[in-house]
């Protein structure tokens, strides 16, 4: 698990707030969340999808998200530094032009552990982003970094099924879903679902410029 240390000083509590602090650890991103059109965009185009009946745990409607950087673990009580630290570069982004071009696996087509929606980013700007704020972070970018939107999260289908993943990626890989729309980008906490509902809560927003 991957521990995240901060590139300054934690904040002091006053000499009446001190005593014994249990900070809790929170597994945290910075991702691009649709618009309200780009949500029922991603949960229309996973409909024939889902007819396929493979297993699987489908991202729900309110986690559509794209990544631009994973923080790790962050105490609650080092949030309000996350969230100054980025202020300046999360206050300047400006809607990127995104394209939905196919499906794409994590893991390999045999046995994916995650099967997205492709994303075309007109002029790299997602991937401008992921290196600004991995800067700001004092992280290191990733050479691999490639925008989608998750979909689901495949579990293995049981032997002589008529169907499999390599399948569903191969009848979907070159489909085009159009042009889809980001509001805001998200500092996000990973947490567990319960009873099927959202995984990701926000923790903080910022409005992108249009």
């Amino acid at each position: 698990m991957m521990r995240f240390e901060l590139p300054w000083p934690r904040y002091s509590l006053p000499c009446c707030c001190r005593g014994t602090v249990h900070n809790i650890s929170m597994r945290c991103f910075l991702g691009l969340r649709p618009d309200a059109d780009g949500c029922d965009r991603l949960e229309t185009l996973t409909r024939p999808l889902r007819q396929w009946q493979l297993p699987a745990r489908w991202t729900h409607t309110q986690d559509f998200h794209l990544t631009l950087c994973f923080l790790g673990d962050i105490d609650d009580a080092d949030v309000q530094g996350v969230r100054y630290s980025i202020e300046e570069v999360a206050g300047s982004m400006p809607r990127p032009q995104l394209r939905l071009n196919g499906l794409g696996a994590f893991g390999g087509k045999s046995h994916p552990k995650v099967v997205y929606a492709a994303v075309d980013d007109q002029g790299d700007a997602c991937a401008a982003y992921h290196r600004d704020l991995c800067e700001v972070m004092g992280m290191r970018p990733s050479r691999n970094f490639q925008p989608h939107f998750t979909l689901c999260r495949p579990q293995r289908v049981p032997e002589h099924s008529p169907r499999d993943w390599p399948d569903l990626i191969t009848a979907f890989g070159a489909a085009e879903w159009g042009d889809i729309g980001v509001a805001e980008m998200v500092l996000y906490e990973s947490r567990q679902p319960s009873n099927g509902g959202p995984r990701y809560h926000s923790i903080a927003q910022w409005p992108l410029l249009s």
